[in-house]
């Protein structure tokens, strides 16, 4: 029998389920109240028991992964448990700077059987705080061994699901979000926490909610741009020749060795790593330029691809809140090739999704005033000339045409999330530099 999970149904939910006994008892500081205002209504959703005094205190990358030339954590197992149901899942860690705070972001894939809102995997954004035990050791390699419990945390996850939440409300394509209580146990080792939690939408589940098709890019294309400057670039070729190799080893060791732990797996792949990094050193450097020109066509040629409309809209979302931390191919100074967006297809045509959002200005805390409409102008005379010159005039000319239609769009949607002062002053002025945008001469 399939039991599908439904969280929307849950969210309306009277508060029967929260843990808030001890909670009650003293007084929240602003901080505080300020972060839990967005998810004050809701409920538990679920329980997940399992090692978690593991998952805190060990925060390493171990499994290759020979598909997108990447490492990553290993899964683990857990016990999920909703309402009268409770059945196996697995999580593991997530995250890049984020991944040093004293509670982890995590990714949490679910059986087919126990789906939430049809989907089995989500990527959770946590509070992060966690009162770390001194005695306990930290092995955490990536974080210096050292984590960090930073109760700005808590502002910062809130905004950025308020940012998720906008994107739903003014971007054609983007990422659901779940709001939910979770009640994380470790029975073994005393741990028994109740956050809220923000699940985002696997991105191969929201390309079948919009009939389309997940559109991966891997490799060298993912990893960097063709604008990226020598070292970038050398150093990305280096990785990419490397890690290439390593798939094709992991793939014969995995093939024959049926069964054993994809970390021995990974180790056997590493031991022979060294085999190619001098021959790396050596072809990146003597073929840097054809290597740049290479890249240059084919990701250019993608983006001949790419529905204008909608990565210029995209793009103009992370203009607004302040997001410098993303990228697709040249349309910013950002290194990497694709950087926070996820692609979505319909035949040939792709449509580009932004996400993680925790970086940007508007989530970071980094706005102390309000962004004034002089200093937008700024960034969308500067945007359409980036454009202009890296990929043409036809993008250019879809980035204007979006400026007054997107400016419409939040206006109209300006009250339906819950924004701060400064953010909502910044969302009027960005609709202001739009609304009065000269085209670059």
């Amino acid at each position: 029998m399939n039991k599908n999970l439904n969280l929307s149904a849950v969210r309306f939910y009277p508060l029967l389920f929260l843990l808030i006994a001890a909670a009650a008892c003293q007084k929240p500081t602003s901080s505080e109240e300020l972060a839990d205002e967005l998810a004050a209504t809701a409920p538990l959703g679920f329980t997940m028991s399992g090692p978690f005094e593991n998952l805190i205190y060990t925060r390493k990358e171990e499994i290759f992964d020979p598909d997108s030339l990447s490492f990553k954590a290993p899964y683990q197992d857990i016990s999920l448990a909703y309402k009268d149901q409770s059945f196996p899942a697995q999580i593991r860690l997530r995250g890049g700077i984020t991944r040093c705070l004293s509670f982890p972001p995590l990714k949490l894939k679910l059986p087919k059987s126990h789906a939430i809102e049809n989907q089995t995997s989500f990527k959770m954004l946590t509070h992060g705080t966690y009162a770390l035990d001194p005695k306990i050791a930290i092995d955490a390699p990536g974080c210096g061994n050292k984590l960090t419990s930073s109760e700005q945390r808590r502002a910062i996850v809130k905004d950025d699901a308020l940012i998720y939440e906008l994107a739903t409300k003014v971007l054609p394509y983007h990422l659901n979000i779940i709001t939910s209580k979770v009640r994380y146990l470790d029975p073994q080792h005393a741990i028994d926490i109740v956050e809220t939690a923000y699940l985002i939408e696997d991105p191969d589940a929201a390309a079948k909610r919009y009939k389309m098709k997940q559109n991966d890019v891997v490799g060298l294309d993912a990893s960097v741009s063709w604008r990226s400057g020598d070292d970038e670039l050398i150093e990305a070729l280096k990785t990419n020749f490397v890690y290439s190799k390593m798939a094709t080893e992991f793939r014969v060791i995995a093939s024959a060795n049926p069964g054993m732990d994809l970390a021995a797996v990974t180790k056997k792949a590493e031991n022979v790593r060294s085999i190619w990094e001098d021959d790396a050193q050596n072809q990146a450097q003597v073929n840097l330029e054809s290597e740049r020109s290479n890249l240059k066509k084919r990701q250019l040629s993608l983006l001949d691809n790419f529905h204008k409309p909608t990565l210029s809209r995209a793009s103009l979302f992370n203009l607004m809140i302040g997001n410098g931390d993303s990228g697709v191919f040249g349309t910013t100074d950002h290194y990497a090739g694709i950087k926070n967006f996820e692609l979505i297809k319909d035949g040939s045509k792709i449509y580009a999704i932004p996400y993680d959002f925790d970086m940007t200005s508007w989530a970071f805390g980094l706005m102390r005033e309000a962004k004034s409409q002089a200093f937008y102008n700024d960034q969308l005379q500067e945007l359409v000339k980036d454009w202009t010159r890296n990929l043409g005039a036809a993008y250019a000319a879809a980035l204007q045409a979006e400026m007054i239609p997107f400016a419409a769009t939040l206006e109209a949607n300006r009250n339906s999330v819950t924004l701060s002062e400064i953010q909502l002053k910044s969302l009027d002025a960005f609709v202001l530099a739009l609304r009065l945008y000269k085209p670059v001469l």
